[in-house]
């Protein structure tokens, strides 16, 4: 019984936060804006450091992996963190649901 509950609460809490992380969107739309979004800025991280050490005549390769592939990372921990701090704060100026998980028997925890 107690699996049950868990499961509908993660099933519950995934639904609500793919809703308000899309803006109620098409989900193939949002999916493809989702992807773009971090690789355009990776590209644009590349292509600024491409340009500025092509024309000091000081490119290098380690260097262009090493911004690529922190840059890669840093876009989506940025997100997510920004994403969890910003949790608590939309629900209390928009949603008003955390005072009512808090009140059910489920646990907090899988909301957050």
């Amino acid at each position: 019984m107690a699996v049950n509950t868990v499961i509908r609460t993660v099933k519950q809490a995934v639904w609500l936060g793919w809703k308000v992380d899309t803006n109620w969107a098409d989900p193939l739309v949002f999916a493809i804006y989702y992807m773009v979004r971090p690789l355009a800025g990776l590209l644009m991280a590349g292509f600024m450091f491409y340009v500025g050490s092509t024309v000091v005549n000081v490119f290098s390769g380690e260097h262009f992996a090493f911004l690529l592939i922190g840059n890669s990372f840093f876009i989506y921990i940025v997100q997510i963190v920004m994403s969890m701090s910003m949790l608590i704060h939309d629900d209390r100026a928009h949603y008003e649901v955390l005072k009512h998980i808090y009140l059910s028997p489920s646990s907090l925890t899988w909301y957050i």
